[in-house]
């Protein structure tokens, strides 16, 4: 049986990935008690640790024989301003990586990461220095040692529990459920994007198969996407259908916790 350490359990790929295949032996590490209280009634392992050590993960991996290692830590602020805090972003995206990487060198382990296409374009980040850093950290150590490593590129992703209301649709969704005015730049750009359900099907794939497959991809304005938002009338392509229906689940949310969100 899998016995996966999943490490960044707040994303929001991982919060669908723990609600999908709750019945796998997982152990999940966190920071935030608020983002992950909504999985605990599942019968999982979590440790909430703010620092994590070198000596702590090699404890965990023996304590539980862990045998798979899904890393998703990430910090996805992909833009240019001259404020940004650089050191952080690199370091929750490479160093985190590293860290986990050097610690577990010598252990029988899959390692599973996640690359995205936004590293090939031809304008310089932090969050894209990082990414590619990671890619040839992950190619160092599994030549050096060799480590099992898989390597999942993702575009943009689509889906529910994304509580970043920066994003497209949360910020839409967000926008439009409380008739406030929505402020998009770049309208007609097209976005490539996929849906998470699709992604962490193929992460269980990957632990099973030891291999990933081709995601499927779609593109769309943002102007589109937009209006598909804001049309109430029901979409009959199932692309639209899915992203009105991620759409929805926002709308729930705050409807839910909206005295405690804004």
């Amino acid at each position: 049986m899998r016995k996966i350490l999943i490490m960044g359990s707040s994303s929001f790929v991982a919060k669908n990935f723990i609600q999908k295949f709750k019945n796998l032996k997982l152990i999940c590490i966190y920071r935030n008690e608020q983002s992950i209280k909504h999985l605990k009634k599942n019968k999982i392992i979590f440790i909430k640790k703010n620092k994590i050590s070198s000596k702590f993960l090699v404890n965990i991996v023996n304590k539980y024989s862990i045998n798979t290692v899904i890393n998703f830590i990430s910090n996805n602020d992909n833009s240019h301003s001259k404020n940004l805090n650089y050191l952080k972003i690199i370091n929750e995206n490479f160093f985190s990586h590293l860290k986990i990487l050097d610690a577990l060198r010598d252990k029988n382990i899959t390692f599973i990461y996640f690359d995205s296409t936004e590293k090939n374009k031809k304008d310089l980040s932090a969050y894209k220095l990082s990414k590619r850093l990671v890619e040839i950290s992950y190619e160092f150590y599994s030549k050096q040692y060799n480590l099992k490593t898989i390597q999942i590129v993702l575009p943009t992703v689509f889906g529910k529990n994304d509580l970043n209301f920066k994003r497209l649709i949360p910020y839409l969704s967000k926008q439009l459920y409380f008739q406030k005015k929505i402020k998009l730049k770049k309208q007609k750009n097209t976005i490539k994007f996929c849906f998470v359900d699709d992604v962490i099907d193929n992460i269980f794939s990957s632990i099973i198969n030891h291999k990933t497959k081709k995601i499927k991809t779609y593109k769309k304005t943002v102007n589109s996407i937009l209006n598909i938002l804001s049309n109430n009338n029901q979409n009959k392509n199932r692309v639209d259908y899915k992203i009105k229906k991620i759409s929805n689940w926002y709308i729930k949310y705050l409807e839910k916790n909206k005295l405690e969100a804004f």
